[in-house]
């Protein structure tokens, strides 16, 4: 959402500056700031009377300066202009001597201009532990005020962030009207006992709000707020402008668009232009207001673009972050975002859920069912991980693991889309939840399960070190044969690794085979029987082996997969007598 908003703000500035208006022929931009009339570049008739603006070209981008102050940006309606200004500074090198490379005094002078320093938009601050700062101003310096700032150490001064109330800065936060002369000075200038950690005392006038306390700004480098534009740091001032010379609103030469209304200035004499109510845009052009519906539509169009555009980034960076560079080579088939969502029906259907995140059903313009999952957030450090994870898990075919379809890597995780399996989970043959089939059943489909699981293992052992699989209705990672070991205890034992609340599995397994070979024990009571015991006994002694602490003891997934075929042979040896349909239930 607050993404959205700065689209739209950044929507709304851009339509502003189109109808912001400059006079046909005048160059409406200086680099990166908007010159919308009264002010003007170049020829006389692209300004008013005191709104020339020269485009200094030598720097890059080029900057729009009034006289000799830069300035920052215009705003017509509000009737402002931010600029840089100076900050006054004092350094010492000893406690009664001073560097004198700095400016240690201003005079800010717009006396006879358009401009007047805004009261309510600005303040006067003073930083340093040993300071007094003087601010003056008007013709004929009728007007003097100045703050104290001390502290005895570091430590002594305010905290970062905390209001200048004169312990490591101090502020005046109201400036009187009609302030067209400024000077800034010192009231020591002679001594700094503070030297030593605060060698340099700061003053300036700046946008109210503006600047914020940090102790490092004590030091001789000051606050990285400060911009540094020509060599000089220098901080945002906002002034006011106005039609001044012989302007009133009973001669309102200024207003000439249609739909516009003359207001007397607030600050000073003159007046400003706005348009009426129902119109936006610049009044001081010709066919500058124009009516607010098609302001709204410049606006809503302006918005649009940017957002489609930033949206388009925004798959892209997703996409690329995702691996998608690495697998588009690959022939893996892509989803868009877009065609997920068409998929899914908006991800209506959930058929899974789990700590990895959700699982949702859906349908394929070919009518295909499948499963779509969200998958683990992918960082920079193991995209090609991933990557070789889908390709492999592409390119493993087995009736018993199930098939990655395709992936879409235009989302914030990746999206990995599997083919649907509706006739329930593994977890669902081994615990009983609605799946109708005998013992023998259940332990047939069971290992049929964990041989293609093997199978494709050990096709994939090369360049894959996880295979996902269909265990409890969702896709699950299995790492090793560890991992593997889990589901063939839960297939003999019809238990859960987490068990009667908070018992292990694993650990209760080998702390039984281990004493005097008591697995047997362990064997759910249901699928224990003549036949299949001695399949039982098998997958046991598989399962303990793969549980051994010392992982180079354990065997590979070759040799699991070497003993889960004899396990199938013995077990159909053992069902021989048995018809399909006592052993598949």
């Amino acid at each position: 959402m607050a993404q959205l908003v700065l689209l739209w703000r950044a929507a709304a500035a851009a339509a502003v500056a189109t109808t912001a208006g400059q006079r046909a022929g005048c160059s409406s931009k200086c680099g990166d700031v908007d010159i919308p009339f009264p002010f003007g570049i170049g020829d006389d008739h692209c300004a008013w009377p005191g709104f020339d603006v020269v485009c200094n070209e030598s720097f890059s981008p080029p900057r729009p300066y009034y006289g000799n102050i830069e300035i920052m940006d215009i705003s017509v309606a509000a009737g402002e202009m931010r600029v840089y200004t100076p900050v006054v500074s004092q350094c010492y090198n000893s406690s009664n001597t001073t560097d004198s490379d700095r400016f240690e005094s201003l005079q800010l002078n717009i006396t006879d201009t358009p401009f007047l320093v805004a009261p309510e938009r600005n303040e006067f601050t003073a930083i340093g532990c040993y300071t007094l700062a003087w601010l003056q101003g008007r013709d004929n310096w009728s007007f003097l005020t100045g703050c104290i700032s001390t502290c005895a150490s570091l430590e002594t001064a305010a905290d970062d962030g905390e209001p200048c109330t004169g312990l490591g800065c101090c502020q005046v936060p109201s400036i009187p009207p009609n302030l067209s002369t400024v000077a800034l000075d010192w009231g020591n200038r002679t001594e700094n006992p503070a030297w030593t950690y605060s060698p340099c005392n700061y003053a300036f006038v700046a946008e109210k709000d503006w600047y914020k306390f940090r102790r490092q700004d004590l030091s001789r480098v000051g606050s990285k707020s400060f911009a540094n534009r020509t060599g000089e740091i220098s901080v945002p001032m906002v002034l006011d402008w106005a039609i001044r010379r012989n302007g009133s609103c009973s001669s309102a030469h200024a207003c000439v668009s249609a739909h516009s209304d003359c207001v007397d200035a607030t600050n000073g004499a003159g007046y400003l232009c706005n348009c009426s109510r129902g119109y936006a845009g610049n009044p001081y052009v010709t066919g500058g207001c124009i009516v607010i519906i098609f302001a709204v539509a410049v606006l809503f169009v302006a918005f649009l673009v940017l957002h489609m555009k930033h949206e388009k980034k925004k798959l892209q960076e997703n996409f690329n972050r995702n691996g998608g560079h690495i697998l588009e080579h690959l022939g893996i088939r892509m989803f868009t975002k877009e065609e997920l969502k068409k998929i899914t029906k908006n991800y209506s259907t959930i058929i899974g859920e789990g700590n990895f995140g959700k699982v949702y059903k859906g349908t394929t313009d070919d009518n295909q069912e499948v499963a779509v999952k969200c998958s683990i957030k992918v960082d920079e450090a193991n995209i090609n991980d991933f990557a070789n994870e889908v390709d492999i898990q592409s390119r493993v075919s087995h009736k018993n693991v199930v098939r990655l379809v395709g992936c879409c890597l235009q989302t914030d995780v990746p999206m990995l889309v599997f083919e649907y399996i509706g006739k329930g989970s593994l977890y669902d043959v081994l615990h009983g939840n609605g799946v109708n089939c005998n013992y023998v059943g259940k332990l047939k489909i069971s290992l049929e399960v964990r041989l293609g699981i093997a199978i494709a293992a050990t096709e994939a052992l090369a360049t894959c070190t996880h295979l996902l699989i269909r265990r409890t209705g969702l896709l699950t990672e299995k790492s090793d044969v560890y991992s593997f070991d889990i589901v063939l205890l839960e297939l003999i034992t019809r238990k859960k690794s987490k068990y009667d609340e908070n018992k292990s599995l694993q650990i209760d397994f080998v702390t039984s085979y281990k004493t005097d070979n008591r697995a047997r024990e362990m064997f759910d009571n249901e699928i224990t029987s003549p036949e299949v015991i001695g399949v039982l006994d098998m997958i046991s002694r598989i399962a303990f082996q793969c549980l051994k602490e010392d992982v180079d003891e354990r065997p590979t997934m070759e040799q699991v997969l070497e003993q889960l075929h004899s396990v199938r042979k013995e077990l159909i040896k053992g069902c021989k007598d048995m018809s399909i349909d006592q052993i598949d239930g």
